[in-house]
């Protein structure tokens, strides 16, 4: 049985945000749930958000915790792809700029992570301008199934918003994803303010290993939910499993807690402790 690595928080209440986007989905004609959500499948996590999942009609922002963990932000905003995509058969609109926006994709890296590259329409843009332009006119049609922007900072407020209400609009998925690793959504200790939905922040773990023993398993992320309008804050960490398309929340280590020092200083505490004994 899988547990949870964080202690059990009670399930966030349903605030103003959520009735104002349970209505929005009613006024395109569509219903607010489960259409109105990308769940998880993992209820620890559903519960923090208004509805119950990544809410659509919104746009979020996957953010690497550091400049290294760009392609495990990468790999989250994947996987949310790939379950958007179990939900309907629409195209995904791709659009990203120049290398310090992130590497390239790679299609059959794509289809490993149960994205099919068929269905995914790349878009590269010379400047931060022109990615938040074709994002909003992308946000407005009602044919894509999501729309992701890999920028190479934050977006400001003023830009947060322009997308925000192209997604009511076409009532898709938005994503933001920061793979710059940077404080630009930070403003004096704080997070930015920011119209998005949520903001996550993804840093890497080791994976998970395999029935064999060789070869690298299931990918394992630590999510942070920095931020979440109607919403809780939280942190989990996750594996996904491309072959079924599911996250699931990572068992507690059986061998305890990582020592978290650094290596030189666990060495020299071992060292200490061998010469303790040995007196």
């Amino acid at each position: 049985m899988i547990k949870a690595v964080t202690e059990p928080v009670a399930a966030a209440p349903v605030g103003l945000d959520a009735l104002r986007l349970r209505i929005r989905a009613l006024e395109r004609g569509r219903p607010a749930l489960p259409d109105g959500a990308l769940s998880f499948g993992v209820s620890q996590i559903d519960h923090h958000l208004p509805a119950r999942g990544i809410g659509l009609g919104l746009v979020h922002e996957v953010a690497a915790g550091s400049a290294d963990e760009a392609g495990a932000a990468a790999g989250f905003v994947l996987a949310l792809l790939a379950r958007r995509m179990k939900q309907v058969s629409g195209p995904v609109l791709w659009c990203g700029g120049n290398s310090r926006s992130g590497p390239d994709l790679y299609g059959p890296g794509l289809a490993d992570a149960g994205l099919d590259p068929a269905h995914l329409i790349l878009v590269r843009t010379a400047t931060m301008a022109d990615l938040l332009w074709t994002m909003e006119e992308a946000l407005r049609c009602c044919a894509l199934a999501a729309v992701v922007g890999a920028a190479s900072g934050a977006v400001d407020l003023t830009a947060s918003r322009r997308l925000q209400l192209a997604a009511e609009a076409g009532g898709g998925l938005g994503l933001v994803l920061d793979m710059s690793g940077s404080a630009a959504g930070i403003e004096g200790g704080r997070l930015a303010a920011s119209a998005l939905a949520t903001r996550w922040q993804v840093a890497a773990l080791p994976s998970a290993p395999t029935g064999e023993g060789i070869g690298i398993g299931a990918a394992r992320w630590r999510l942070e939910l920095r931020r979440c309008r109607g919403g809780s804050a939280g942190a989990w960490n996750v594996e996904w499993h491309d072959e079924t398309g599911d996250f699931a929340l990572v068992a507690a280590l059986a061998d305890g807690p990582r020592d978290a020092r650094p290596p030189g200083q666990r060495a020299a505490a071992g060292a200490v402790e061998s010469i303790r004994r040995a007196g």
